[in-house]
């Protein structure tokens, strides 16, 4: 059986950090070494609920949708399940211990009162990356120079949930990153069968603040505070 996964949707201004998007990220995985690529995105505690937009342009309550992934796979305890932290949350806390590197000891900078996700790709499918304009073609622009992709600026990211189990490491949900697009500059921070971006992107983006949080489904989004 195929493990439960969402279609693919949008985020919209999160905020970048740990980004290896050109060039995979040498990791080691229960013992064998694999080549990831993957990247840390930010948003801020006061968004009530995390909020995305599929290809056709409805909303889609991410937490609600983590719930329905979790419960295809494992059933009506899923739920209760995520509370408890039987099934590892891909949802994390930027003022918890997950904020704090590992080789320091110190929270990373920008992390305070942000939650975040880790997004990634296997090697072989490595995420396209855009800019946030259209060249003369009319096509959108591929980025291929690292620095357009930088730590603390705001991206617009297409996204997926799946579900996942293993011998050793239990239950989990984690996330799978097809695209991604620069959206706007900010302040740097320290260290660095695909989707149709046409059905996502748009040519100029609006370069404001993002939108106010929608209170709907706060239910969802408390089993994974």
């Amino acid at each position: 059986m195929p493990n439960a996964r969402s279609q693919d949707f949008k985020l919209e201004n999160m905020r970048g950090s740990f980004l290896n998007i050109l060039k995979p990220q040498k990791m080691e995985e229960n013992g064998v070494v694999k080549f990831r690529y993957n990247g840390t995105f930010l948003w801020p505690k006061s968004t009530a609920v995390l909020m995305g937009k599929t290809n056709d342009g409805k909303e889609l309550n991410v937490y609600e949708e983590a719930v329905r992934v979790a419960t295809e796979q494992w059933g009506e305890k899923a739920p209760e399940w995520i509370k408890s932290g039987v099934i590892k949350s891909p949802f994390l806390d930027g003022d918890g211990p997950q904020g704090v590197s590992k080789k320091t000891g110190e929270r990373h900078k920008g992390y305070e009162g942000h939650r975040f996700l880790r997004a990634s790709a296997n090697e072989d499918r490595q995420p396209q990356a855009f800019d946030d304009k259209r060249g003369n073609d009319g096509k959108l622009v591929k980025i291929t120079d690292g620095n357009r992709l930088y730590s603390g600026a705001y991206y617009h990211i297409v996204v997926n949930l799946y579900a996942w189990e293993h011998t050793k490491n239990g239950k989990g949900l984690s996330i799978g990153l097809n695209m991604v697009q620069f959206a706007r500059d900010g302040e740097r921070l320290g260290g660095s069968g695909q989707a149709n971006p046409d059905d996502f992107f748009e040519g100029v983006v609006d370069k404001g603040a993002a939108p106010a949080a929608t209170q709907n489904g706060q239910g969802a989004a408390g089993l994974f505070a």
